[in-house]
């Protein structure tokens, strides 16, 4: 903009490069803002502007066709070149029109801005129209000299184009038109510059589609019907849009395809926006089933559950989908009891092509209420219909609900596998369901002691939450990050994520999920020390589980009781050993077994069951329990399971082993070789003297700090990056949940009471030799030594 007049780069550049062709003219009728452009391209070459014909270089506004054209000249004409082509469109009204920009930035120096978006819409961006109806405060001026250039450009066209032209004023898909029969026409069209393609979908240039819909008014909707079929399948979308622009009731009809294509890209705004849209009459039952969805994923649970009540009374053919929908939100409040109910109401009504889409929802009902066993029969019993419909989704969300029923029956060696086939299934599906999988995943490696593959997957799961956009998605994935890093004692982080889960909790009302927040924070806390700030947050969660929890969340917070009230400590661990054996809650079950026969509740043979599931399932945390060790010790003395699990805690029983005793050595599925020895002595110094400088390792050396690098950077590339963590002060490291280490299980034994001879029989299988040989450990080497002669003897 210059001077408040046209100044648009791209057309002078054009016209420049044809000036060293021959002469370039600009045509048209009064109003185009010729003479605008002739005099700032005059200015930008430094020619002369003119009115009157010389033969001679220069910019010349003329009445009429000069003699001859040499190049170098250029001219502005009232009418058309006789010898012109479509393309002279490439410098027609689109090309001339004023930008938003350049329309704002006129209107202020006119002082009218108020008049702005009133000038665009009706006036196209004419220079000459626009400023003359911004000078003068009408913005609704003399049209005459647009509409004369638009109805000369027109006239070139044929029947057959024109109609095109003006049908393509609705955008839809362009494989659509040509699909319908339109192949030829749409390719002049094109190559004419008449048309373009916007998303996908093709558009006659601005001026011109206002121009025939202010002449010829819209297309009938019988003639756009073809196109619109084929648009269904490309972009139901753009065929919902213009349904509705014309008011039709297959507007409806096409609304649940649309929908579902927004739902799978996320976009439940635009769900919600659009049934909004539509008017009251057209608002069908299984149109609001789609919304119901949208308005669950935005976290709007209320409203979900009003509009799936209202379809549920519609009656009809989508009743028993209706009852499904509405039992789906009732699980997501909390109401798990009612949400059963009305699954099994839709189990009546539902043909049997749909049946087994209710049972999985029941399934997930029945897995919230704690019925686990009963719930895995009906998922179980219904996979094999969602096999014969071919239905992958469906089938992909029985396995990971039928993983959900198995994971707290205390199976979670199968609850594995079948959240890995959900996860199979679901390769190409949306962020949210792959997240929900994932999440369940991590919770049970969590719990199988497979803490770093458990970490992977809960991370994965929150990155697909948040690209979902769900909250209670998002949620659920920081709060079984926060239960992962309580476990780990990484207590800052544990306390981040849990922070997280309560920010994106606490807007949606979900009740379920902060309350396993609080429990989380309780157990926090107690860590820390803080019994008061412990007892507040366990305090909350049961406000907010009271009513909606199911026996197993009951056994959750009176497992965390007992640890907090050890003088009650019997009493709350047979309660929560009750609650979750009402549950099915086998993992929790047997851990408070375990512990009642800890604490002299029950005889040691109690043990013998904790002792052959673990074994069964490989659950590494339980069995490195150092709190448990004296419960293998009492129940081992008599043979059983829980001997054969202390011969495996003598040998290297977890998920990573780590061998100290008579030199460095580290497993996984196989033996993993560190660089130099100092490796791993670097790792033992972080877990056994994390208070002194560990520089002090490599004192030897000529730049310590780099060594010291080098060998975390060994470290972590060969175990992961889990095992030592930076910190402002330098590096921290524990071992994680699920690693076996054979100082450490030395210790837990040597301190826990049991029978003499097993305990020094498996001490002396532990300790193999001196602690870490030729290493920088005298005193540990040492104190093991001093601590075995006590306990077996010279």
């Amino acid at each position: 903009m210059i001077s408040g007049y046209v100044y648009r780069q791209e057309l002078l550049r054009r016209a420049r490069e044809h000036l060293r062709q021959g002469p370039v003219v600009f045509w048209g009728p009064p109003g185009m803002g010729k003479t605008l452009l002739l005099k700032e391209l005059a200015r930008s070459l430094g020619l002369d502007y003119r009115t009157r014909w010389e033969e001679g270089r220069g910019a010349y506004d003329l009445s009429g066709e000069p003699v001859a054209m040499l190049s170098g000249q250029v001219l502005a004409l009232p009418a058309r070149p006789r010898r012109s082509s479509t393309g002279a469109l490439l410098l027609g009204p689109e090309a001339l029109e004023f930008s938003r920009q350049e329309l704002a930035e006129l209107a202020r120096r006119l002082k009218r801005p108020s008049c702005t978006e009133t000038a665009w819409e009706n006036l196209g961006g004419w220079p000459l129209l626009v400023r003359r109806g911004l000078e003068s405060g009408v913005c609704h001026p003399l049209r005459e000299p647009l509409r004369g250039y638009v109805e000369v450009i027109l006239g070139e066209l044929d029947d057959d184009a024109l109609k095109l032209l003006h049908l393509l004023t609705q955008p839809l898909p362009e494989a659509a038109w040509r699909g319908a029969g339109w192949e030829e026409v749409v390719g002049r069209l094109v190559r004419g510059g008449w048309v373009y393609a916007d998303a996908g979908r093709l558009r006659p240039r601005r001026a011109l589609g206002r121009f025939l819909l202010e002449t010829r008014g819209r297309p009938g909707l019988e003639e756009l019907e073809p196109v619109l079929r084929r648009s269904l399948d490309l972009d139901p979308e753009a065929a919902f849009r213009v349904y509705l622009r014309y008011g039709a009731p297959a507007a409806a009809e096409v609304f649940p395809r649309m929908a579902e294509n927004l739902l799978a890209k996320g976009e439940h705004e635009k769900v919600v926006a659009y049934w909004e849209a539509l008017p009251p009459k057209q608002r069908t039952a299984a149109a609001a089933l789609s919304v119901v969805r949208a308005e669950r994923g935005r976290g709007r649970l209320r409203e979900a559950l009003a509009l799936a009540e209202w379809a549920v009374r519609q009656g009809g053919d989508t009743k028993a989908r209706a009852l499904n929908a509405m039992g789906t939100v009732l699980i997501h409040i909390g109401r798990y009891r009612e949400a059963a109910e009305a699954l099994e109401r839709s189990l009546e009504h539902a043909d049997e092509g749909f049946r087994y889409q209710v049972m999985a929802s029941l399934g997930a009902a029945l897995i919230r209420m704690g019925e686990f066993e009963r719930a895995a029969k009906v998922l179980e019993g219904s996979t094999g219909l969602a096999q014969a419909a071919s239905d992958v989704e469906m089938l992909s969300k029985m396995r990971h609900n039928l993983g959900i029923a198995l994971h707290h029956s205390g199976r979670l060696r199968a609850a594995l596998a079948s959240y890995r086939e959900a996860l199979e299934l679901k390769a190409g599906a949306p962020p949210l369901t792959r997240s929900n999988t994932l999440l369940s995943m991590g919770e049970a490696l969590r719990l199988l002691g497979c803490w770093q593959e458990a970490r992977g997957a809960l991370e994965r799961a929150l990155a697909l939450a948040r690209e979902s956009g769900e909250y209670r998605a998002i949620g659920y994935a920081a709060l079984n990050l926060g239960d992962l890093y309580l476990e780990a004692d990484w207590l800052a982080e544990a306390e981040e994520f849990y922070r997280l889960a309560e920010s994106v909790l606490k807007p949606v009302e979900d009740r379920y999920g902060l309350g396993l927040m609080w429990l989380g924070q309780a157990a926090l806390a107690r860590k820390r020390g803080a019994r008061a700030t412990a007892l507040d947050a366990l305090e909350k969660a049961e406000r907010q589980l009271k009513g909606g929890a199911s026996p197993l969340e009951l056994a959750l917070i009176w497992l965390e009781r007992a640890e907090l009230e050890p003088q009650e400590a019997s009493r709350w661990l047979g309660r929560a050993e009750d609650a979750a054996a009402e549950a099915g809650g086998e993992y929790h079950r047997l851990l408070a077994r375990a512990r009642r026969v800890a604490l002299g509740d029950l005889a040691p043979a109690e043990a013998q069951e904790v002792a052959e599931w673990v074994l069964r399932e490989d659950v590494y945390t339980v069995a490195l329990n150092r709190r448990l060790m004296p419960v293998w010790l009492a129940a081992g003395a008599e043979g059983g399971p829980a001997r054969v699990l202390l011969e495996k805690l003598a040998f290297g029983y977890g998920c990573w082993r780590v061998y100290s005793f008579a030199g460095i050595k580290i497993y996984k599925d196989e033996k993993v070789d560190l660089p130099t020895n100092k490796d791993g002595w670097l790792l033992l110094w972080l877990w056994l003297r994390p208070e002194e400088d560990v520089l002090s390792l490599f004192g030897d050396v000529k730049h310590p700090k780099k060594r010291l690098q080098l060998s975390v950077h060994h470290l972590r590339s060969r175990l992961g990056e889990e095992w030592v963590l930076s910190t402002e002060l330098g590096y921290r490291a524990t071992p994680l949940p699920g690693v076996w280490w054979d100082a450490a299980v030395f210790e837990a034994l040597a301190i826990s009471p049991g029978p003499d001879r097993l305990q020094s029989e498996l001490l002396r299988r532990l300790y193999r030799g001196p602690f870490v040989p030729d290493g920088p450990f005298d005193r540990e080497r040492e104190s093991f030594a001093q601590r075995l002669r006590e306990l077996v003897g010279d």
